[in-house]
């Protein structure tokens, strides 16, 4: 900028600072707040999606484990095969969760290395499932 007409970014006003961001901001930019991983909206389940075959009130069960070949039994057995979603913890970003024999009464899950599928262990992975009560 010339001299004289550089400001500090904390001296900017939010609505100031949103105006510059948008500027740059778009597909390509590197910023682009419309997308996530350059998935529009629409690529993305919503609640509706996954509850359309559920009961009126879904059942709706969690915990936490450590996934290096853990299998998780339900506390309550679901009438049909329920949707499960793992989440490794934050400090795990080289390594994910395979979730597989998901059924009415539980479901198996290990972690593996990004870049050699290696089973190992990440503590406190956070689970969820939900499905129609029985």
């Amino acid at each position: 900028n010339d001299a004289g007409t550089e400001r500090v970014v904390n001296e900017l006003t939010a609505q100031e600072l949103l105006n510059l961001l948008i500027t740059v901001a778009g597909p390509n930019s590197g910023l682009d707040a419309d997308t996530v991983d350059g998935q529009e909206a629409a690529a993305f389940a919503t609640w509706r999606d996954c509850s359309s075959d559920f009961t009126d009130s879904p059942l709706v069960q969690s915990g936490e484990d450590t996934a290096s070949g853990a299998t998780i039994t339900f506390d309550v057995a679901y009438t049909a095969t329920p949707r499960v979603i793992a989440v490794t913890p934050t400090n795990s970003s080289n390594a994910f969760i395979r979730v597989w024999g998901v059924s009415t009464t539980g479901f198996s899950m290990k972690g593996l290395r990004s870049d050699t599928q290696e089973v190992v262990s990440l503590p406190g992975v956070a689970w969820i499932a939900i499905g129609s009560q029985a």
